[in-house]
């Protein structure tokens, strides 16, 4: 509630009294004052909503998850319609990660792999949620997935306890500090203690004069008593049973709460404490008393607070004495648990915010997770592997043919060989010997220099020039192109498709990534 509102109650509060008696104005106006604190006791702070995460959501990114699993993997965790727990299968698992990590997670494991078969609608999960398609589409999501899960459930377990410090454990423990306020020091209960609510239940000037501030309860008594009888008029227009003529007790409490004009009527919060703080220090009243300063609630007689009548009051002057370590309204006992309710307070509107950002955090993980394992672009073949050829049988058999016919050059003519006249040898024709030779080169490599390929003839031009199949020129004589490291400023023996092959090989590439995008 804003303080000028606060301010306006208190006056219009003021102005229904009457006084008559024994009754005094300012202890009058000061008893309402300290009535809104008292108010508290029968209301509670207000909590900010924090909704749920809902766990159906991060359920489903679970079962994603072991879905998107091998195959040996999920089979771990197949209970096959029996009751599957971790405490069945772990006997002698005394290591890591078996002893912690999946004695927390396996039964959970269970949990989701079960969920793989159930039905909704005459429907699997499955059905509904089928995984991607290929093997490396299954082993990308998982990856991608199973780091966004882990990232979901530490924020989901922060997001948990913070809505639970926000919606609990911060206006439970305000609720404390109220109560102790209204009460005194450590106060469980709405009863009164003595030396807790009230420094002396008996003897008014030690309690009052000597001793304010330790409860809210403690200075209403003081500065509505009258030691002359049980009854006082002081603070109402009617008495009050207070009892100081003997000792005040929780019953003086009861009758000064009936005469409260003031009720609560909604929750407060750390702005309502603050505000009704900043109200009861305009209120305290500061006068010269030698030399000092004295600072008090309720009505003085010269300068004293025996609780005559005419001197019913609570001294608070050495709580705001220059030496005092936190001098100021706040330094009152009382006073600082209100501070302290207020603090906690806005402590649970901080983390209210932490835990709102935490959530729509949580909502982006869930909807990244399920595009990982809906997306397309993680459903791709592996692109085709285009390495060296082996050698087909129609080669081999050529090759048989020619090495009948070493010791016969004209056999080895009609048989369509080449003779080797140097070596004495039959072999097939250039070109056709091995289809393999030259497999790098195929597949886009440069020349290795190796007596494969293009490179076996060596510096024989004229066998380069000649290394044909059909109309296609299977080498050239000729320096590097780009590309080609193997001395490219040479002239050599080098594979006369090198440009075209290399195109090739990268198209093959392109196709790949292209499908990791689509």
């Amino acid at each position: 509630m804003p303080l000028y509102a606060l301010t306006a109650i208190f006056l219009a509060q003021l102005a229904t009294l009457k006084t008559h008696g024994a009754f005094q104005a300012e202890c009058a106006a000061d008893f309402q004052l300290l009535c809104m604190f008292a108010a508290l006791e029968d209301t509670t702070p207000k909590a900010a909503e924090i909704e749920e995460v809902p766990d159906a959501e991060i359920q489903d990114i679970r079962t994603m998850n072991m879905s998107a699993a091998a195959a040996d993997w999920q089979k771990l965790f197949a209970a096959n319609g029996k009751d599957l727990k971790w405490a069945d299968v772990s006997k002698g698992a005394t290591a890591e990660p078996h002893q912690n990590h999946w004695a927390s997670t396996f039964d959970g494991w269970v949990a989701d792999r079960k969920r793989l078969d159930e039905t909704k609608g005459g429907q699997k999960w499955l059905d509904l949620n089928p995984p991607p398609k290929t093997q490396k589409g299954r082993e990308a999501a998982t990856e991608k997935l199973n780091k966004t899960l882990d990232s979901i459930l530490k924020l989901k377990a922060s997001y948990d306890r913070a809505r639970t410090e926000v919606m609990t454990t911060f206006p439970a423990q305000a609720k404390s500090k109220v109560l102790q306020a209204l009460y005194g020091e450590g106060a469980t209960e709405a009863k009164l203690t003595t030396d807790k609510t009230i420094a002396h239940a008996s003897t008014y000037a030690s309690a009052c004069g000597e001793n304010g501030g330790l409860s809210v309860y403690g200075d209403i008594m003081c500065i509505c008593g009258d030691t002359s009888s049980a009854n006082s008029a002081v603070c109402t227009n009617t008495n009050i049973n207070l009892k100081w003529n003997s000792a005040v007790d929780d019953s003086s409490i009861a009758a000064a709460k009936a005469k409260c004009t003031t009720k609560a009527k909604a929750e407060y919060t750390a702005a309502t404490l603050t505000a009704l703080i900043a109200t009861l220090s305009s209120r305290l009243r500061h006068e010269a008393k030698s030399n000092e300063l004295q600072t008090y609630l309720g009505k003085t007689n010269a300068q004293t607070c025996a609780g005559t009548g005419n001197d019913a009051c609570v001294i608070y002057s050495k709580y705001f004495d220059d030496g005092a370590p936190e001098a100021g309204t706040q330094a009152i006992p009382w006073v600082s648990r209100i501070a302290a309710a207020a603090a906690l307070l806005e402590q649970a509107e901080t983390k209210a915010a932490e835990a709102k950002s935490m959530r729509r955090e949580i909502e982006t993980l869930i909807q990244s997770a399920k595009a990982a394992y809906k997306s397309k672009r993680y459903d791709f073949e592996a692109a085709p592997n285009i390495g060296p050829q082996t050698e087909t049988k129609d080669s081999r058999t050529l090759a048989n043919k020619c090495e009948k016919h070493h010791a016969s050059p004209d056999n080895c003519t009609k048989a369509e060989c080449d003779y080797d006249t140097e070596n004495k040898k039959c072999k097939s024709k250039t070109g056709t010997e091995n289809p393999a030779a030259g497999a790098q080169d195929q597949a886009g490599g440069a020349d290795t220099g190796t007596s494969t390929g293009c490179a076996r003839h060596g510096n024989d031009k004229t066998a380069c020039e000649n290394d044909k199949a059909g109309d296609k020129q299977n080498c050239a004589w000729r320096k590097g192109k780009e590309g080609e490291t193997d001395e490219p400023e040479k002239e050599k023996c080098r594979n006369g498709s090198f440009l075209l092959t290399k195109k090739f090989a990268l198209s093959v590439v392109s196709a790949a990534f292209m499908a990791l995008l689509f």
